[in-house]
This record gives C-alpha cells, structure tokens and sequence, in this order.
C-alpha cells in the first residue's frame, strides 16, 4: 500500500509485509471448510476494501503492531496476539466497521456475543476450526424444548401471569416482555434441571438488554412474585445435584437463546409484524411443493451515478413449473441494497420480479452487490447482481 505512493519514502519502502504471511491467517486460508464457507456465502463480496484500509492505518502507528514487526522470529504467541489486538481494538472498537457490520446483517450487535467467542477459538486452533459446523445439538433441543412449551402451554402461562400484572392490561405489555415471563414461568414448572435462581437472573439480562429500559425490573418483579406463589404451592420441583451444578453450561444456553430471541426465531413465532431492512420473508409455508423458475434478467449494470442516486431496477423471472412459486424471502449482501419480493404466490406460466432498489450513498468507486433469493424452485434462483460505479459529488 505505502510502497506503490507516487513518491514513496524509504520506511514506506521497507514497510513490512510480514502479518500477510501471519501462521495463524495462513492456516485459516488452507482450512478446507473456510474456503467452501466463503464460497457458499460470498465472503469476498461483504468485504468492505476502504474499511480495511482505515483499519490497516490504525494498525500501523500501534505499539503492538511495531513490535510484531520488529521481532526477531515469528512465535505462536506473537502471532496470536497481533489478531487478538486487531479483532479487539481495529474492528470491535471501530465506529466504521461497526456502520458497516449493522447494513451488512440485521442482528448485528447479537450476533457478535455468539461470534466473537468462535473466533477466539478460531485463533487458538485455526487448523481444526469447522467452519460449516452446525449449532450444538445440545443447545439447539433446550430452545426449541422451551419454545414448544410455551407455545403448547401459552393460554395457561398468560393466565398465571395476568394477575400478577395489577394495573397493567395482558396486551398493553410490551411484547417481548410478555415472551420473556411466559419462557421464564416454562422454566420455573418444566426444567428442572434449572436453578431458579439462575431463570431468574438471566431473564433480567436478557430484558434489559433487548425491551424497553424498565423491562429488566418489571419482568424481575412479575417473575419473582410467580417464584414465591408457586414454592408456597410445593410447584417448584428441582432436581438436587451433588457436587457444582455446571453453571457454565447452563449460562452457555441461555447465551444462545438470547440469540435466538435477537434473531426473532422466539418472537416471530409468538407474535409477527411487518418490518424494514435489506431482506423479506414470506409466512406462506411451502410444505413439499416444488416448481421451476426461468430467471430472465440475473445481472443489471448501472452504468456510472452520483453519490446519493438510488437505482431501481426488477429482475424478471417466469414460473416454468406446474405448481404456484412462492418467493419465501429476498436478501441482500449489504445494508445499501433493497430487494422487494413478491407477496403473493406466483401462478404457473406467469412472470414476476424482484424489484431491488441501490443506496448509492456512501458508496463511492466501483460497486457489486448481489441479491440472494430463495422459493420453492428447483434448482434454486441464481444470484442477482447489481452492479456500476459511484461518482463523487
């Protein structure tokens, strides 16, 4: 970067190269299942270049990266260490990777809770790292164990929560409150392998973290009142381990729960409501029916904008099958690029589109973004690309 200036100084010249050839990155690249990874989800095209850029700047006038460069011989610590400081202070602390994580994916400040203890895993054995790996057998059957429960048993929880709301009606609460005091009151009666004091101390968290900033007390208040009634009751029913119970474990749990809630597999199965963002999903269930498609535009090129321009554009297809084709969401690879997709089902033989309108705000130079669309076709939709170049003002 600094060695190809018009005019380059000697310590631009000399500029290391060195954490390009860091053990750790280079073992990622050569893992097998990170490659697939990244092809699968196109991880070069979610690559913000001007953002790495300001990242690698900051980087350069940092005491840890000097003395990275500086060091006599490459060591596994060393290694470790320059990542760890670029994860932690480059990109976790950036205000511009952060804008940039929020456009890209929906439940960004979420997801980062789940991600950031992986890549810290990634970093300590990056060689057995499985980046396909599916979510823990053992966390997944305790979420979906206490959403079935809450779903099954949901008009006897709100009527032993309603009376314990004094003045507050059961549908002016808060809607993930009202969730969150049906999951904790399933555990308090139904998982017994779960102290009550940790139901309790997590569901607070969890509230104040995700509702409204008085959620933590209220849900805390109803919860506890429920606690007292039902151990006066003799309902309470723990099981007793001898020896620590593995608060770990059970912590790790709720930890993917709460991720789930943030991702709306919880809420959105309790309770659905439009809203806004890069992506769109049907409610249609599809079942087993399947139908082709004929895409008739895959690639639009915009030609050059000016910065601030919105571009429309509608990609074509054609149901070329003999069942309905229904369209059950529509993304994209970054927060700048909206696709709108058809709500109702799509009649044999008819043509629809998917209408994806460009934000080129913010996004000067050359621009590719693309479009991922999933139905009940087989095989599925290609991507659609949207491309152009971005004028300054």
């Amino acid at each position: 970067m600094k060695a190809h200036k018009h005019l380059p100084t000697q310590k631009d010249l000399s500029v290391s190269t060195r954490i390009a050839k860091n053990q750790i990155i280079t073992e990622v690249l050569q893992n097998p299942t990170f490659r697939k990874a990244s092809e699968k989800f196109k991880i070069p095209y979610l690559i913000d270049e001007e953002s790495v850029r300001k990242s690698f700047m900051e980087l350069l006038n940092t005491e840890v990266y000097q003395s990275y460069i500086s060091a006599a011989a490459r060591d596994r610590a060393g290694e470790k260490k320059i990542l760890e400081q670029i994860l932690e202070n480059q990109m976790l602390e950036s205000e511009s990777f952060n804008s940039d994580g929020e456009e890209k994916f929906i439940h960004w400040n979420a997801d980062l809770e789940a991600v950031i203890p992986l890549i810290k895993g990634v970093l300590s054995k990056p060689s057995a790292a499985d980046f396909l790996e599916k979510p823990d057998t053992d966390k997944m059957d305790f979420a979906t164990e206490l959403l079935a429960t809450v779903l099954e048993k949901n008009e006897f929880l709100l009527e032993m929560i309603k009376p314990k709301l004094k003045n507050w009606e059961a549908d002016r609460i808060a809607v993930l409150d009202m969730i969150l005091l049906k999951m904790g009151l399933s555990e308090l009666l139904y998982f017994e392998t779960i102290p009550t004091k940790v139901t309790l101390n997590e569901y607070i968290e969890i509230a104040k973290e995700y509702s409204t900033s008085k959620s933590g007390h209220f849900v805390n208040g109803i919860l506890d009142n429920l606690l007292k009634d039902l151990e006066a009751q003799n309902k309470i029913h723990k099981k007793i381990f001898k020896g620590s119970v593995n608060l770990k474990n059970i912590l790790m749990k709720y930890r993917y729960l709460l991720i789930l809630i943030a991702s709306g597999v919880i809420a959105g199965s309790c309770y659905q409501r439009p809203g806004n963002g890069s992506r769109t999903e049907a409610n249609i269930p599809m079942g087993n029916v399947k139908t082709t498609v004929e895409v008739i535009d895959t690639t639009f090129n915009f030609g050059k904008v000016v910065e601030g321009e919105k571009v429309t554009y509608n990609f074509r297809f054609k149901n070329s099958g003999d069942q309905p084709l229904v369209v059950t969401s529509a993304s994209a690879s970054c927060g700048c690029t909206v696709p709108e997709r058809p709500e109702e089902p799509i009649a044999p033989g008819e043509t629809a589109y998917i209408k994806v309108v460009f934000d080129s705000k913010g996004r000067v130079g050359p621009t590719h973004k693309e479009v991922y669309v999933t139905s009940n076709a087989e095989p599925e939709f290609p991507v659609l690309v949207i491309s152009g170049e971005v004028a300054p003002q």
